[in-house]
């Protein structure tokens, strides 16, 4: 699945919950107050810094194999996982949420949904 391009929205929650490995990142565009939310299934690895009051998106980047990127080194970093860790788990992929402003955003999963709410 492709995102749509989510430049200048803004992250109002995130709500994760361990027993089910899902995280929703609930989203607003407050041009249009349209919101939608992207939901993570099959997490393993997940980290999010600097929440603020105002989180608002630069890029959202998703990684469906190893790449030759800063971006993709950065995220391995962040999650603390190897090359090796894509051939050892089937269709995991890497969100990376880059903040204009507030949270930092990335995530090992293998099911992504977006729904939009116009």
């Amino acid at each position: 699945m492709n995102l749509p391009d989510l430049h200048d929205w803004e992250i109002k929650a995130i709500l994760t919950d361990h027993n089910v490995q899902s995280v929703i990142i609930q989203l607003l565009f407050p041009e249009t107050d349209e919101t939608a939310s992207i939901t993570l299934k099959g997490v393993t690895h997940f980290q999010a810094s600097e929440m603020m009051l105002q989180n608002v998106i630069l890029d959202v980047l998703v990684f469906k194999s190893v790449v030759e990127s800063d971006y993709f080194e950065h995220c391995k970093k962040v999650l603390d996982i190897r090359n090796d860790f894509f051939s050892e788990n089937n269709n995991v992929k890497i969100l990376y949420v880059e903040p204009s402003v507030g949270v930092e955003l990335a995530c090992s999963f293998t099911e992504i949904e977006f729904n939009s709410n116009k």
